[in-house]
């Protein structure tokens, strides 16, 4: 009987340990770290959400005690903290959204350099296609660089627009009002093209195929559609979706991109 407990124990830390070694291998490329804080965001922000509506809910069904039945010695009923306590716990996770968006932010610091290089390295290949190549494929490739520049352009002026508003949050430098709001719009503007020539690439994959696709790309079709829908939202002046929404979505759209990090890794070990 102990060897079967001992062998049950050392089945579990086995277990733990090749999770947390999964886990490190997951974190360790910036873009997949990336990944993690985005489904962290949107998780604190769906929990924020929530807990408002809830603690909205609770001070409308609150009970109505009169001053004149109420004894002042009496400990205060749980029914009264409850409001209170929701309110703690909304704060506390609102500040944990802000934290896990400023750690997103200043782990994108290092993906400028990324994108500058990869814009370098589109404009190479952009020169290298000869003539010789069929002019299908021709067309196929010219297509999917257009996109990936255009993907490209749009995240480099996203970046500059988000880490300028980021240096100013922190007093790093200095901003108006004015000049941050104009960032702030054109941030978000960035990141909408950006997403819609997500899209692109998404349906323009089903049409090559003709119509023959698999279960990553309606994972790809989801997630993008979900992150478009927030793009464009945020772009616009006044979004016509609220705060829980958004949330949902993100998590939708985020979660799913986690799931594949987390899948491309295990893959990684039997291999």
């Amino acid at each position: 009987m102990p060897r079967a407990a001992d062998q049950i124990h050392i089945s579990r830390l086995s277990s733990l340990d090749s999770s947390l070694a999964r886990l490190q291998r997951c974190i360790t490329a910036r873009i997949d770290t990336e990944g993690w804080l985005l489904f962290a965001f949107w998780s604190s922000r769906l929990s924020t959400s929530i807990l408002d509506h809830i603690g909205k809910a609770a001070v409308a069904i609150k009970p109505a005690v009169s001053s004149s039945t109420h004894d002042s010695s009496d400990p205060p009923d749980l029914k009264e903290q409850a409001p209170k306590r929701v309110t703690l716990l909304k704060e506390r996770s609102k500040a944990s959204t802000g934290m896990i968006g400023d750690a997103r932010c200043f782990n994108r610091l290092w993906g400028t350099i990324e994108i500058i290089l990869s814009l370098k390295k589109l404009i190479e290949i952009d020169e290298s296609l000869g003539d010789a190549e069929e002019s299908s494929s021709k067309q196929t490739h010219s297509f999917d660089l257009l996109v990936d520049f255009c993907q490209a352009v749009a995240l480099l002026v996203y970046h500059f627009c988000d880490h300028a508003i980021f240096f100013s949050k922190h007093k790093i430098i200095k901003l108006s009002s004015a000049t941050t709001a104009i960032l702030t719009r054109w941030s978000l503007r960035a990141f909408a093209i950006n997403t819609i020539m997500a899209v692109v690439r998404v349906v323009a994959q089903r049409v090559r195929s003709r119509g023959a696709v698999d279960k990553n790309w309606r994972k790809s079709l989801v997630r993008t559609s979900a992150i478009l829908i927030i793009a464009v939202n945020n772009a616009l002046p006044k979004g016509p979706l609220n705060e829980l929404t958004l949330s949902i979505l993100g998590v939708l759209g985020s979660g799913i991109l986690a799931q594949g990090i987390w899948e491309k890794n295990a893959l990684a070990v039997k291999a």
